[in-house]
């Protein structure tokens, strides 16, 4: 338990895109006014309403809530909707900042109203990135963090690399709450990275502040407490009152956490004046709980109640469950000091209650999902990039010797692939007509046999375009990127495979080892299509003939196909690896496939995520034939493992194959 190392800077490391600047003079603001007496036009009455409540926000709220409040009442006067929507997206600023969630939310759903018909994507990025800090205030996580990441998408698309660093900074922030520290600290420095090159100190200030959160909770105090005391000074000199007031009581919690009670009273003392000199009632309430906090510690029991007493009900009447729970655990720590173990108990149990309710596990996967969405859409955008950049290369080519060639080649390939397609697609035809006129003559056991013997037929005619279609993919693709001797060699082996296939595909069964020689035929295919990336192994039992040994024909392929596809190719360029090995039980070949690919969890997600989804129909298929062909049940037949490596992490998948020996 933590209580006195309080919320406080959960505002603190949010960052607002168009943050207020607390620096401006009176001159300015003197200059603010003088033009406002001159102007005319009702748009300038605007635009200057709002520079002057930038201006008076950190030192008078009441005067910044004023000028906020005309900017809003001629917005709508003149009926100018993307003023309007600005000066909303202020006051919803303001008034979580000043802990009125609920007024936050009802600005958010009038800005909303307006956005449809704006089709301004600035105002878009404020507004997903003001719901984003509502919804993270009113520990809404998941929330918060989808709407961080549309914000984030519009300030790139905009070329706003601030905003979009300050994105990184929330969903970084949104990890330092959910305990996963290392996440957070990358995002973190990710934003910092982003926005080097800026000048905006406030931002560097409030990441250095939030990295020294996530220092302190690695208990590294030291690299914590520097953290704090740069980001301090920087505020300082810009007298920056709201974020020095959080680094003070950060700096207090630390001082806490280190059990120097006395310095952590100090530094929460001065951050709990200056809160209260700039109207921050968020601070007042987490500033309060730190000083009752360390009240108890140094034995003040009195003045101890009292400010927890304060800051109580500060929490409930914001209806901030989280500090609340804290805070009872600082009321139970006080009565078990003070021997009133009875009283101690009420505030316990009210802290076990509702720490129950506050339960984050779930949270944090669902985060981790909104991740990965996002970095499957920019890896979409990538791929879409790098298609228009071969496109445009490919139209220059044209006019080399060896596109000429490889473009004769490709239209030859397309052609055998319509060909090969057009004859599976007649036997397929035939087949199921076999299959009808037979189904009328079925009166008996034998008649459901010759069946189940023309089923397998229609569908290994089935597999047979699957399979050809996907090789002839991997070898257009060469293709394309104008490597001309490449594309000869993958001919050679296309057409070493294409003869192989032919010969087993008129019977119901081939010899192992014309299937193995098949088998490691497509997988050099694969290979040399993908930078020799993949290497294989294939190991028989020396008792097994592979040379009399009949097996059905194509029955291991798509295996192999989906351990390179799903699992190797998603590996992000490490090498993958594929073995193969076979031995006998009883009247079956067990056939073991392992890949150490990313595993099925993850490429199911990618698959979820891809802009393109494909049907595979090769394990539906397979899964009928080796029903057909043996009498025990697919769930038997094959059997699929998920490998995990010694942290736990996913290191491949293993399929186990049972295949009837004829």
């Amino acid at each position: 338990m933590k209580p006195y190392t309080a919320a406080f800077f959960l505002i603190f490391c949010l960052l607002f895109h168009d943050s207020p600047l607390y620096t401006q003079t009176e001159s300015r603001v003197d200059s603010l006014l003088n033009e406002l007496k001159f102007a005319k036009a009702d748009t300038t009455k605007v635009d200057l309403y709002l520079d002057l409540h930038k201006s008076f926000v950190s030192r008078d709220t009441t005067e910044a809530l004023k000028y906020l409040d005309k900017a809003i009442a001629l917005s709508q006067q003149i009926h100018d909707n993307p003023r309007l929507a600005r000066a909303y997206l202020r006051l919803c600023n303001f008034r979580w900042k000043k802990g009125q969630f609920k007024k936050a939310k009802n600005v958010l759903l009038e800005t909303e109203a307006l956005l449809s018909n704006l089709s301004d994507s600035k105002t878009e990025a404020t507004f997903y990135m003001e719901h984003g800090i509502v919804d993270y205030l009113s520990e809404s996580y998941e929330s918060a963090v989808d709407h961080f990441i549309q914000a984030m998408s519009r300030y790139e698309a905009i070329g706003d690399m601030a905003g979009y660093a300050k994105c990184y900074s929330n969903i970084g922030m949104t990890y330092w709450k959910l305990e996963a520290y290392d996440e957070a600290l990358d995002y973190y420095q990710r934003s910092l990275e982003i926005n080097k090159d800026s000048a905006d100190y406030l931002f560097k200030s409030r990441v250095l502040g939030n990295m020294g959160l996530i220092y302190k909770a690695k208990k590294d105090f030291k690299r914590a407490l520097e953290n704090y005391q740069e980001s301090l000074d920087i505020n300082r000199r810009n007298n920056q009152k709201l974020d020095a007031a959080i680094n003070l009581q950060n700096i207090g919690a630390l001082y806490a956490e280190l059990k120097n009670y006395k310095k952590a009273l100090a530094y929460y003392e001065e951050s709990n004046q200056l809160s209260k000199s700039i109207d921050n009632t968020i601070g007042v309430l987490y500033t309060n709980h730190g000083i009752g906090k360390m009240k108890s510690k140094l034995g003040d029991y009195k003045n101890a109640t009292n400010k927890l007493q304060e800051a109580l009900d500060q929490a409930v009447e914001k209806g901030m469950k989280e500090e609340t729970k804290n805070i009872y655990s600082s009321f139970a720590e006080l009565y078990e000091a003070t021997g009133n173990p009875s009283r101690a108990l009420k505030y316990w149990k009210e802290y076990e209650i509702l720490k129950d309710s506050l339960a984050k596990e779930e949270h944090l996967e669902k985060v981790k999902a909104l991740e990965l969405q996002y970095q499957a859409s920019e890896k979409e955008k990538e791929i879409i990039l790098l298609t228009k950049e071969a496109e445009i290369q490919q139209t220059r080519a044209t006019r080399q010797k060896t596109l000429r060639n490889t473009l004769i080649v490709g239209i030859l390939l397309i052609a055998a692939i319509a060909g090969l397609i057009f004859y599976g697609m007649r036997q397929k035809l035939k087949a199921q007509k076999t299959i009808a006129t037979k189904n009328e003559e079925i009166k008996n056991t034998k008649f459901q046999q010759q069946l189940g013997e023309l089923e397998n037929k229609a569908l290994r005619s089935q597999m047979n375009p699957h399979f050809i279609f996907n090789c002839m993919n991997s070898i257009n693709r060469r293709i394309l990127n104008n490597e001309g001797e490449d594309a000869s060699l993958l001919l050679t082996k296309f057409a070493k495979l294409i003869r192989l296939m032919l010969e087993n595909s008129e019977s119901d069964s081939v010899s192992l080892q014309n299937e193995l020689d098949m088998l490691r035929s497509y997988i050099q295919l694969e290979a040399l299509t993908n930078q020799n990336k993949i290497s294989y192994e294939v190991s028989v039992d020396p008792n097994i003939d592979a040379d009399s040994i009949q097996i059905p024909s194509m029955v291991l392929q798509p295996f192999i196909e989906n351990a390179i596809w799903h699992g190797i190719m998603n590996k992000g360029g490490k090498k993958g690896n594929i073995r193969i090995s076979i031995v006998e039980e009883g009247n079956s070949l067990k056939c073991t496939i392992e890949d150490n690919g990313i595993g099925r969890e993850k490429a199911l997600q990618l698959k979820n995520k891809a802009a393109i989804k494909t049907k595979s129909m090769g394990l539906k298929i397979i899964q009928k034939r080796l029903e057909l062909l043996g009498k025990n049940n697919f769930t038997e037949m094959i059997c699929f493992t998920d490998l995990k490596d010694d942290s736990g992490q996913p290191s491949g998948t293993r399929v186990d194959v049972l295949i009837p020996i004829s």
